[in-house]
């Protein structure tokens, strides 16, 4: 074992920096070259968002930073979810974190495709700090 808690704790470093290069080398391994970067189109209105399933709902959570709350449009129909929301001011894009995009946006709009057990009818939504996390409850079975 370890003779005292600096020897312990030299070797958790250790140990991470070794985990740490194994991780940084899948990465690289998985990482696109520039040229296939640059193929990538990336429409900064649409903002990023994640779909989160659970036992009875689906929640969405999307990042919308710099959006006017008050012109945010949720609309749901046959199983589309369509958001739109203007910017409280124009935003360059590579202010937002696009680095291969470039020009002004002044409103967001995203598009998805609804799973067939969603009932649209009950739909809620929020924001938070700059995310709007948008609760859909399941159709009961």
């Amino acid at each position: 074992m370890w003779r005292d808690i600096e020897e312990l704790r030299r070797y958790i470093v250790r140990r991470m920096l070794e985990i740490w290069g194994e991780i940084e080398g899948e990465i690289e391994s998985m990482m696109q070259t520039p040229e296939e970067l640059s193929s990538i189109r990336v429409d900064p209105k649409e903002p990023l968002h994640s779909v989160y399933e659970y036992e009875d709902k689906y929640v969405i959570v999307m990042d919308m930073p710099y959006a006017d709350n008050a012109s945010l449009q949720i609309n749901a129909y046959d199983r589309t979810l369509e958001i739109k929301a203007k910017l409280k001011k124009a935003v360059h894009v590579d202010e937002i974190g696009y680095r291969f995009s470039s020009g002004v946006i002044q409103e967001y709009r995203k598009k998805i495709t609804l799973p067939p057990d969603v009932d649209v009818s009950k739909l809620t939504y929020k924001v938070l700090r700059g995310r709007l996390i948008i609760t859909i409850p399941k159709i009961p079975r």
